[in-house]
């Protein structure tokens, strides 16, 4: 009887570790609907992910004044995914449309996202250009941007998907002032 109790513990410990590993790329709710529009150059933004192998995750759709946020190439394939950390964009919505928010161009030496893996960026949303302290995230990327209030879409361009095309994936997401 102890055998069987021993058993049945371990099935249940083994099938609760895969619901966790199958898990850890599942998509949470965005807060963005279907209404919201992303830049016209982007494929998939991250509201309309549905079962796509590779996407692009926001960690958070709203970003106070003077925090972090970081996004997520998902590889949901069982084979490697090639990419430039310098492959990203970011935009911002005005009154007239999205506009490219400038910025300085970097050295592109690419790295492959492992089967099942991600690969982020790191995005300070500081409101001036000056650099952030330096201290536990080295890797930022646009951070000479001078954010203000709005909204913003980080995309990551040249993107492989299992047929081979190139597209751009983009994560929509909202700057608002310090509470």
């Amino acid at each position: 009887m102890q055998r069987r109790s021993f058993l049945a513990a371990v099935g249940l410990g083994a099938v609760g570790s895969l619901a966790g590993c199958a898990g850890r790329h599942a998509i949470p709710q965005s807060r963005f609907d279907s209404n919201a529009s992303c830049p016209e150059e982007v494929d998939l933004c991250y509201h309309e992910v549905g079962d796509e192998a590779v996407f692009l995750a926001p960690k958070r759709e709203r970003v106070e004044m003077g925090e972090d946020t970081s996004f997520h190439l998902v590889n949901r394939q069982p084979s490697s995914q090639g990419i430039g950390p310098d492959y990203w964009r970011l935009w911002r919505q005005t009154d007239g449309g999205w506009m490219k928010v400038p910025r300085k161009s970097v050295v592109d030496p690419g790295v492959s996202i492992s089967p099942f893996g991600t690969y982020s960026w790191n995005v300070p949303v500081t409101p001036d250009d000056a650099p952030p302290q330096r201290d536990a995230t080295p890797d930022w990327v646009a951070e000479s941007t001078a954010f203000e209030p709005g909204r913003y879409c980080f995309t990551a361009f040249d993107v492989a998907t299992e047929d081979g095309e190139d597209e751009t994936l983009g994560a929509l997401f909202d700057v608002v002032e310090k509470r």
